[in-house]
């Protein structure tokens, strides 16, 4: 995963999923990054590149993922049929 400034000028990369990174969404106040994989995870970055947390609980890829419009709740869906 990279983060561009809108320029084009590469400001550094996460590595950290296993497999292809399906989405990536900022919170509300831009201080969080989540993104998902097909490696069955969500992971929550600070912008700097920091692996905050890895969360495990989907049994497949998981698809999309929202942060609540305050920014203190993150949804995802998966292809395991979760809700």
């Amino acid at each position: 995963m990279k983060l561009w400034k809108p320029d084009g000028t590469l400001v550094r990369s996460l590595s950290g999923h296993e497999k292809v990174v399906i989405d990536v969404v900022f919170s509300p106040k831009g201080d969080l990054l989540a993104s998902t994989s097909w490696d069955n995870t969500v992971k929550l970055w600070k912008p700097d590149g920091t692996l905050m947390n890895t969360f495990t609980e989907h049994e497949r890829a998981v698809w999309s993922i929202a942060f609540s419009p305050k920014g203190d709740l993150l949804a995802s869906g998966s292809l395991d049929n979760t809700r």
